[in-house]
Order: structure tokens, then C-alpha cells, then sequence
């Protein structure tokens, strides 16, 4: 029965009947399955049959424990002890991912705002191109080349430094429109694999030639490295083929085979040489092996490599003299950017010459039209021109020709009023005091009529530029010619350079912080101060200098070295001109040195104030022999070998000194002796 139908029967424990007490049991058996039936007085639950006990039914004897939960009443001790503890936990646990989330938030805002106030490139103007790239080798790069908008000027700002020749990402400055200065990105990248020619080479037994030997004619924009694919085994005599593998900065490769002839020792290992034009003369290992020893009698440095041909030169080898050849070619055709032209006024044709700029070839190079031009049907008319080097070598290029119409003449503008000239003078400095321009915006044909003056004598004249644009307008002006008398006196020369020196030098300066101002100012490329013009006399240091400080204000490397001498001559300190090694193609250079110590301890450090090109600008001034000649071979292998920029014959001139006192972190360590 269920607990209803047992409460019928036997009642409840707080029925009336019983005053609040338990019923009086009959006496029944002590175990066993009692029914009502048979006078238990309780019914006995069958075995594995659950006990049901109604709520209050709290029967003694019975144990109910593992079938009744009981659940403790509500707000007990143990009950809120539980849920404190909790709530503690989960209050610590919130305040642990807020503090969390905090410091993450302000760690990513401090983040960013080091980002932007260190990456530069965010403020750009977004006229302006964050990063250019182009191809190593390339001539030259514009500032307008990061310009989106032509309509802004830009010009390259004071720090910029790159080069063209190596691979990698440089930070460039730009002055736009003359006011906002800022820095973009410049990448070199090379994807051209390096080219080369096999040059066999003859080694004696067990010697071991470098790689770089067996290859000549290496042409590449960046540096190239050559290496064996496999070492060369020289213990045998004999014909050694071998294969070359040339790497440039760009990670491109190229394989060359080439020979080695292996022979047993031998004064002399050949006769003949040959190298590419433009390269500069090898020295005498080339006949005698790397591991031999010999001489050139007579300057070979006289050699114009430039132009193709044989040469025939003398080697003092072994107590011996034998005759070298040296065979120079050219193998490479010519190259040049080329311009189309316009025809102005339905005019003739322009000279091919016009077409094209920024030739490049080791030898000289003629231009021509390929077929002579013909006005088609209608514009543009098609040309060809022809290069053709002293090799023979010829590249054809495509052009054409425009047509317009053009009768407003150029504009001559007068930067100075007079022009000097000193009786004995080669030529009058005057293409740096007038500026020309044509709204055609091409370049303007410009000379300086001198015609009817009496050059020998001294006196004033009336001169005219003479400007003719494309079209054949012509503007005429007039100029004042003062010709001086060519003798300059010392207190001539000394008062022009002490009122140099009251601006730039004080009584508290070192030795070095003279020299640094001296370069400073003239380094410096101004027309306020000495402004670089390709054109001096060569003849007199003292009048260039004079002329330089005074009336004229401009000329070339001599004129920069003539008054750098000047000044410190007059400053006390002894000074020698030192002039380089001609070169046909990139012509004289001069600068001085100038002696630190004293008369009976030397130190001698050269000193060039002579602006150099941005991209191989250095301090010049204090510099070591040693310096030079890294500073030479490091522009020679941007520039070409041709360059020799401070190539001096060093047996002429003082030793400089060997203590470093200027660094010039451009030039790399592998340039230096």
C-alpha cells in the first residue's frame, strides 16, 4: 500500500486520538514479511523494495538516510560560508581579466603611437610615393621620380645618400615645392644576371689562381663575386678546363667556362693580353703569373685604354726583357637614352646628336641617322640613329619627330652685370653668370660674342650673349667685358683671402677645425661664395685664386685648389698643388696638400674643397694616401674604371700622413690597402 492508504489505517502521529502520541504497536513477531493480516502492526517491506515516508513521517528504527535527500534549510551557516567563498573567488578572477584587458589596450596604443612617430613614411603627402624602385645600373634617379602629382616640384634634401650600384632600400629626403621636407623609401634591386668572357690563363704547377683570373669583360651593375664550381687540380701540367660561377648582389648567377694551361716553372708565362676596352692596364702579373716577379720598363700608364688596339710594352723578367703585347678591344655597342625631337615651324630635321644623351661606351661614339629623315604624310615622322663606337660596334634606335609652331625667342637672364677676364686667360668665365629658358622647355643654344674685342689689352667692352632656341628665334644681350692686367700682387691676394679668413676662422680653433671651415665654405657650392664652373686657366694659381675671391666667384677644380692654397698659405702652414694622372676621357683634377706638423716633422694630409657628385660625396679634407686610393677604387667600380679621380703619382709628391683623422664611413672596408 502507499503511504496514504497506510495513513487511513494506522493514522497519523498527530491525530487526536492519541494527544500527540504514537499509536501502542502490536505485539507481533520480530522478523519476518508481517502484513496487517496477519497482526504485525506495520507492514514489512519486501526485500529490495524502497522505504516511502511521507514529509514529517519521521518513523524510528527506520533508516531512510540513502533514500531521502535532505535538504539543509535555506540560509544556514554552511550554505552562506560556500557561497562567500565563491563569490570571492569569481570577483578576483574579474578583476584579474580587466587588468588584463587594460594593459593590453594601453600596450597597443603605446605600440602604435611609436610606430607612427618613428615610420616617417605615414606623413607623407599622398603626392609622394612611399617607395620607388628601380634596377641597379640605372644613370641617375629625380626627385620628381617619387612624385605622383607632377605638378609639385621636388628636389633631393640635404642628407640624402644612395647608390645605384648596390643592392638595398635607402632612406631618401624630399624638399617638395620648396617648403615640406620628407623621407620616402628608395630599392635597388638587380634582377640581371652578370655577364663575362673566359680568359685563359697560364699558371705554373701547384699554384693556385683565383677564379676571378679565368673570366674578363665582368659586367654587372652591382659587385660581382667568381668563384670555382669545382677547384682546379694544378699538380699536373697540362690543358685544366674549368667552369666559373659569377654571383652579383642580386643573388643572379651565371656559369663561364674557361682553361687553365698548367706548366712548369717559367720566367714569363705569356705574351699577349687581352682586355676589354675602357679597362684599366693590367699590371705585370698578367705576363709573369701572380706568383712571379717582374717589371714594366717605361710609364705603361700612357696607355689609352680608351682606344682600341695593340700596344706593345717591355717586361724586365729574370734578368731579362721581353716583349708584352697588349691588345685592347671593344666588343660592346653603345648605349644612350633617347629623346624625340620636335620640328619647329615646319623646319629641317635636327643633327641626330639631339636625339640621344647619356651615352655610354668605353670608346668614343659617333651619331648619325641610320637613313636620312623624310617628312611622312603627316606627323610624327619616324628616324632612325645609329651609334657607332671605335670598335665598330653600332645599336640603331626608333625615334620620331613632332611638329609645332614656336616664334617666342628665349629668355637670357644676367646673374652679373660684368664678366672678368685677365690678359693671358685660356678663356672668360661666363656660363655661370647667366641662366636661359624657352617656353618650349627645351635646351637652348647659348655662346658669347667676343667679336671686335682686343683680348691682349686691358680695358672695358660690350660683349653679347647670343641665345637661339629650337625654332631659330634668337635673343641678343649685352654684357660688360672688364679685361685685366695678369699681375696680382701678394697684398692683393692677401687682402682678398683675410677678409675670406675674418669671416670663417677664429683665433680658438685647432688645426683640423680651420681646415673643416675652410672646406665648409668652399665646399659649400654657392654663388655667395664660390660657385663650381667647369672652366679655368690652368697657367697661375695666384691670379685664379685672387679672381675666385673676388670678382669672378666660380671656376673649376683648379680654382678651388688655388684658393684653398691661398688661404692657407696665409694661415702659415706650407702647401703643395698635387695634380692627377691625366685621363683622356675624365680629364685633370687638382687639389693640395697641406702640411700639419712642422718643417722638421711633417704630417702631410691632402685637402679638396672641389664639390663632388651627391652620391660619392665625402668630408675631403685631412685625408691620408691610403684614404685616396680607397676613395678612388670604390668610384671607379660605381663609375667605371676610367674615373682615376685622385690617381696621383704618388713618387712626386710628400707621404701624407698615416694617422686617420677624418673617418669616411661610405667608402667599405674592402677598398683600403
Amino acid at each position: 500500500m502507499d503511504y496514504r492508504d497506510y495513513r487511513k489505517k494506522y493514522g497519523s502521529r498527530n491525530s487526536a486520538n492519541t494527544a500527540g502520541s504514537r499509536p501502542s504497536r502490536p505485539a507481533g513477531p520480530a522478523a519476518g514479511n508481517g502484513t496487517p493480516e496477519n497482526g504485525a502492526g506495520r507492514a514489512v517491506r519486501p526485500a529490495g523494495q524502497p522505504v516511502y515516508r511521507a514529509p514529517g513521517d519521521e518513523t524510528p528504527g527506520i533508516n531512510t538516510k540513502a533514500h531521502t535527500r535532505v535538504r539543509p534549510a535555506f540560509g544556514t551557516a554552511t550554505k552562506k560560508k560556500a557561497g562567500r567563498a565563491s563569490d570571492s573567488k569569481n570577483s578576483a578572477s574579474g578583476k584579474v581579466v580587466l587588468f588584463a584587458i587594460v594593459a593590453m589596450t594601453v600596450l597597443l596604443i603605446v605600440m602604435s603611437l611609436l610606430l607612427i612617430l618613428t615610420n616617417d613614411t605615414i606623413w607623407l603627402p599622398d603626392y609622394v610615393a612611399s617607395r620607388v624602385t628601380v634596377e641597379a645600373g640605372r644613370k641617375s634617379v629625380k626627385a620628381s621620380d617619387f612624385l605622383t602629382d607632377k605638378s609639385h616640384t621636388a628636389e633631393f634634401a640635404d642628407g640624402t645618400e644612395y647608390s645605384l650600384n648596390h643592392v638595398g632600400v635607402y632612406k631618401v629626403k624630399i624638399r617638395i615645392d620648396d617648403k615640406k621636407t620628407c623621407t620616402t623609401r628608395l630599392a635597388v634591386k638587380d634582377t640581371v644576371a652578370p655577364t663575362a668572357s673566359p680568359n685563359m690563363i697560364t699558371v705554373r704547377v701547384n699554384t693556385s689562381p683565383a677564379a676571378s683570373l679565368c673570366v674578363a669583360d665582368i659586367y654587372d651593375a652591382t659587385d660581382v663575386t667568381v668563384s670555382y664550381r669545382s677547384k682546379p687540380d694544378t699538380s699536373k701540367t697540362g690543358k685544366l678546363p674549368v667552369t666559373l660561377v659569377l654571383k652579383d648582389e642580386g643573388g643572379n648567377t651565371a656559369e663561364i667556362e674557361s682553361e687553365i694551361t698548367v706548366v712548369e716553372n717559367a720566367t714569363i708565362l705569356t705574351t699577349v693580353k687581352i682586355i676589354e676596352c675602357g679597362t684599366p692596364v693590367p699590371d705585370v702579373t698578367a705576363f709573369v703569373g701572380t706568383d712571379g716577379e717582374g717589371e714594366f720598363k717605361g710609364d705603361v700608364t700612357m696607355i689609352n685604354t680608351s682606344v682600341p688596339g695593340y700596344y706593345t710594352m717591355t717586361v724586365a723578367a729574370g734578368g731579362e726583357d721581353y716583349e708584352v703585347t697588349l691588345i685592347v678591344r671593344d666588343t660592346k655597342a653603345p648605349a644612350a637614352v633617347v629623346t624625340p625631337q620636335v620640328l619647329y615651324n615646319d623646319g629641317d630635321f635636327p643633327s641626330p646628336a639631339r636625339f640621344v644623351s647619356n651615352i655610354t661606351d668605353a670608346s668614343s661614339v659617333t651619331v648619325t641617322y641610320d637613313v636620312p629623315p623624310v617628312k611622312t604624310a603627316s606627323p610624327p615622322y619616324p628616324v632612325k640613329i645609329r651609334l657607332t663606337d671605335m670598335g665598330g660596334n653600332t645599336t640603331v634606335y626608333d625615334s620620331y619627330c613632332t611638329t609645332a609652331t614656336d616664334y617666342v625667342p628665349p629668355t637670357v637672364t644676367l646673374l652679373k652685370e660684368t664678366l672678368d677676364f685677365t690678359v693671358g686667360d685660356a678663356a672668360i668665365i661666363w656660363r655661370s653668370s647667366v641662366r636661359v629658358a624657352d617656353n618650349s622647355g627645351d635646351e637652348v643654344d647659348l655662346v658669347l660674342d667676343t667679336s671686335g674685342v682686343m683680348m691682349t689689352v686691358a680695358g672695358t667692352y660690350t660683349v653679347y650673349y647670343i641665345a637661339t632656341d629650337a625654332a631659330g628665334n634668337v635673343t641678343k644681350k649685352p654684357v660688360r667685358l672688364n679685361i685685366h692686367d695678369n699681375t696680382v700682387t701678394d697684398f692683393m691676394l692677401n687682402t682678398a683671402v683675410k677678409a675670406l679668413t675674418d669671416q670663417i676662422i677664429t683665433s680658438n680653433m685647432s688645426v683640423l677645425q680651420q681646415m673643416y671651415a675652410v672646406y665648409n665654405y668652399l665646399s659649400a657650392n654657392t654663388v655667395d661664395k664660390m660657385k663650381y664652373a667647369n672652366e679655368s686657366p690652368h697657367d697661375d694659381w695666384r691670379r685664379e685664386a685672387y679672381l675666385s675671391l673676388t670678382s669672378r666667384r666660380s671656376g673649376d677644380c683648379f680654382a678651388f685648389a688655388a684658393v684653398a692654397q691661398a688661404v692657407f698659405r696665409y694661415l702659415g702652414y706650407d702647401t703643395v698643388m698635387v695634380k692627377k694622372i691625366e685621363n683622356p676621357v675624365t680629364g685633370n683634377h687638382f687639389w693640395i696638400m697641406v702640411n700639419i706638423g712642422s718643417e722638421s716633422s711633417p704630417q702631410w694630409y691632402h685637402f679638396d674643397a672641389t664639390p663632388q657628385r651627391g652620391d660619392y660625396r665625402i668630408a675631403s679634407y685631412c685625408l691620408t694616401d691610403a684614404q685616396l686610393r680607397a676613395y678612388t677604387r670604390w668610384r671607379n667600380d660605381g663609375l667605371g674604371p676610367n674615373e682615376q679621380y685622385y690617381n696621383f703619382d704618388e713618387s712626386l709628391y710628400p707621404k701624407s700622413g698615416t694617422r686617420t683623422l677624418v673617418n669616411l664611413p661610405r667608402i667599405p672596408a674592402k677598398y683600403y690597402d
